[in-house]
């Protein structure tokens, strides 16, 4: 299954011969302890996250941060290596916030029930002001 922007759904996996692989860039932060993900992240890329989740076990951070807004596709694998690096975090006792992510990733996350785990609490909306009192 895929998950995209552009569909509400998931759609079934399918490759098509000789199609170029997919891309992924994965920056690690071992200061911030933050992961900046840029691309697909599918079953070909997934194992890119997990070594930068490895990387960040080395430091000794509270919370690790994944930045997923240049992420631009992710397929089941992609979803259970978050989940893993979600899992991992905790073993460190760290957590684990996914931000920035796209509508279509913070939908996936909410149908596993794990948005409350992983994506950052919204700020309440500021009430708009109330008019002057007429004097």
């Amino acid at each position: 299954m895929l998950l995209h922007p552009s569909h509400p759904r998931p759609l079934p996996v399918s490759f098509a011969e000789g199609a170029s692989p997919a891309q992924l860039t994965v920056r690690v932060d071992l200061v911030a302890g933050r992961i900046a993900l840029n691309g697909s992240l599918d079953r070909q890329t997934a194992h890119h996250l997990l070594d930068a989740a490895t990387a960040l076990t080395a430091g000794d951070h509270r919370e690790w941060v994944l930045d997923a807004r240049d992420l631009h596709f992710c397929d089941i694998a992609g979803l259970r290596a978050i989940t893993t690096v979600y899992r991992r975090a905790l073993r460190h006792g760290a957590r684990l916030t996914v931000r920035e992510p796209g509508a279509w990733l913070r939908r996936a996350l909410t149908a596993l029930r794990l948005d409350g785990h992983l994506l950052p609490e919204e700020a309440p909306a500021e009430q708009p002001a109330s008019p002057p009192a007429p004097r």
